[in-house]
């Protein structure tokens, strides 16, 4: 499938496709830390230490959405033995509001230990029933939950925070 992004640059310097398999995006993901977050865009610790507003317009009002937000970098982007540390879950999410749906796991905060780390999130469509959290949120794998709740990606934010020196 091609990608149907806004920003095809952005896109592909994010390398989202070592987290997930390019896919269509359907809606588009608002994401906010105070202010909307630019594909990319490198935040201060400070600013995301808090979870951002999340919001998108859903294809369809009966539809129910998991997001999850994951760190491919962890522990350290030339070694990323904890790839993929999860920081964020909330399924069955309603109406395009993340306020809405069910916080499996609490958003936990950027806190990169070395170099500037890419920070992920990935808005699924849920075809069945709300995926369960798993057991530990290192090494998780978003392409593999996705493939065992069948769930269907519809969109993508990311953003990147570094190591305070």
């Amino acid at each position: 499938m091609a990608w149907a992004i806004e920003n095809k640059k952005a896109a592909r310097s994010s390398n989202i496709a070592n987290v997930i398999a390019p896919f269509k995006k359907l809606t588009n993901l608002r994401v906010a830390f105070g202010s909307e977050v630019v594909h990319g865009q490198e935040l201060s610790l400070r600013v995301c230490a808090e979870a951002p507003d999340v919001s998108f317009t859903p294809a369809q009002r009966s539809s129910r959405y998991t997001l999850v937000m994951c760190d491919p970098d962890a522990p350290d982007p030339a070694q990323p033995k904890m790839r993929e540390w999860l920081h964020w879950l909330v399924t069955d999410i309603k109406n395009g509001s993340v306020d809405s749906g069910n916080e499996l796991l609490p958003y936990t905060a950027p806190t990169p230990p070395r170099g500037t780390h890419r920070y992920i999130l990935v808005l699924f469509k849920q075809t069945q029933a709300a995926p369960m959290a798993p057991k530990t949120r290192a090494k998780f794998k978003v392409a593999r939950f996705a493939e065992q709740f069948q769930l269907q990606p519809v969109s993508f934010a990311f953003f990147r925070a570094s190591a305070i020196a």
